[in-house]
């Protein structure tokens, strides 16, 4: 018997809120307001506000956001993807904190903290 996990995902198009979560989330890294992505998209402040509140949004509408966001594929927004489920997501992240080492990265503000972490690595040679 295949469980839920293990079947393979299905193309989907993204949701509403998918894209709101996408649509916010490439605004905010170019430090774009709702109103510059509007005058970029040559879309209403009101449809990009609609947008980010995971309301419908047409074709053109995604096209547009697409466009402005530098997509080569101005259909990038409409096509379906394959999207894991949250259990399908949940067995892959398993799989990979078994199969491999993830360390916590910390920013190194001092030049103190330098000199605490060239002594902590001192004994390391960088050879097997």
């Amino acid at each position: 018997m295949v469980t839920a996990t293990e079947q393979a995902a299905k193309p989907r198009n993204l949701t509403p809120v998918e894209l709101a979560v996408l649509a916010r989330t490439f605004r905010e890294s170019r430090q774009w307001s709702q109103e510059q992505l509007a005058e970029i998209a040559g879309v209403s402040s009101r449809t990009v506000q609609r947008v980010e509140e995971g309301q419908t949004s047409s074709m053109d509408t995604r096209r547009a956001l697409a466009s402005a966001f530098g997509f080569e594929d101005i259909d990038a927004l409409n096509k379906p993807y394959l999207i894991p489920t949250a259990e399908q997501a949940a067995a892959a992240k398993e799989r990979f904190d078994k199969e491999n080492l993830t360390l916590k990265a910390v920013c190194v503000e001092t030049g103190k903290q330098l000199g605490k972490l060239a002594e902590m690595s001192s004994g390391y040679s960088g050879r097997s």
